[in-house]
């Protein structure tokens, strides 16, 4: 058995991308005649391999949870990949190829920064600079391997991106993805309420918020319902409080 490499230089800026091809090789050994001279037997049984010249990066998107959402819990974070964008031809999709980055976003600012944390598979560890990629299943329809429920914290927003990889080692350029923000935040269990003035007097202005908690005490960012506030009487009637 010999080991073989063809080299031809022409072809490294000549490959054209979504092209296939046909490479055939065919084997000769050493024999010679009854003369001497030499007389190869050459092999007939010629064998054919095609391959797709593939430089084109696939694209993809992340499906749930929908950008700028709410969610009381999510166990995945899911989505599509493609491999199309050539016209002519592509390596498709690798299966079990792509990969996903959670970033727990602590100072909310949308991107990556120090004081941010990272999903690395078992905890949230601080960012250092550098993306943690983890891996997920399937190919053109895909969700993240790990199963993230329960492991949020409540209140905060969360980015994530995904980055599909195809089968000719492509990978795709997630620098110039957008982020998908969402927010992972238990119902709302209790209200807090501040005031400017806790010892207001009349005519004095007094302004108040209201922000609802989660059974830990985070911030329940999903509540959407309506706050309605009270007085012991009509504002003006003579005799009753005014605010």
């Amino acid at each position: 058995t010999v080991t073989w490499t063809y080299m031809e230089p022409l072809l490294t800026s000549n490959w054209v991308d979504g092209r296939t091809y046909r490479v055939r090789s065919r084997a000769y050994d050493n024999a010679q005649n009854n003369l001497g001279a030499s007389s190869p037997n050459v092999e007939t049984n010629i064998v054919t391999n095609e391959f797709i010249f593939d430089v084109t990066k696939p694209t993809s998107a992340i499906t749930s949870p929908p950008h700028n959402s709410y969610q009381e819990d999510l166990s995945r974070v899911q989505g599509t990949a493609a491999d199309n964008l050539n016209a002519v031809g592509n390596s498709g999709v690798l299966i079990d190829g792509g990969e996903v980055t959670i970033v727990m976003d602590m100072d909310e600012d949308g991107t990556p920064s120090a004081g941010d944390y990272l999903w690395d598979g078992s905890t949230w560890t601080a960012y250092g600079g550098s993306l943690i990629w983890r891996p997920t299943v399937g190919g053109l329809a895909w969700f993240s391997a790990d199963d993230m429920s329960g492991k949020w914290r409540s209140g905060k927003w969360y980015l994530a991106k995904f980055r599909a990889r195809d089968r000719a080692g492509n990978y795709q350029d997630h620098t110039v993805m957008p982020w998908n923000r969402f927010s992972v935040t238990l119902p709302a269990k209790s209200f807090t309420v501040l005031v400017n003035n806790y010892n207001p007097t009349a005519g004095t202005a007094l302004s108040a918020s209201v922000e609802a908690k989660d059974i830990n005490g985070d911030r329940a960012r999903n509540y959407q319902g309506r706050i309605r506030f009270t007085v012991d009487g009509l504002i003006g009637s003579p005799g009753e409080p005014e605010v």
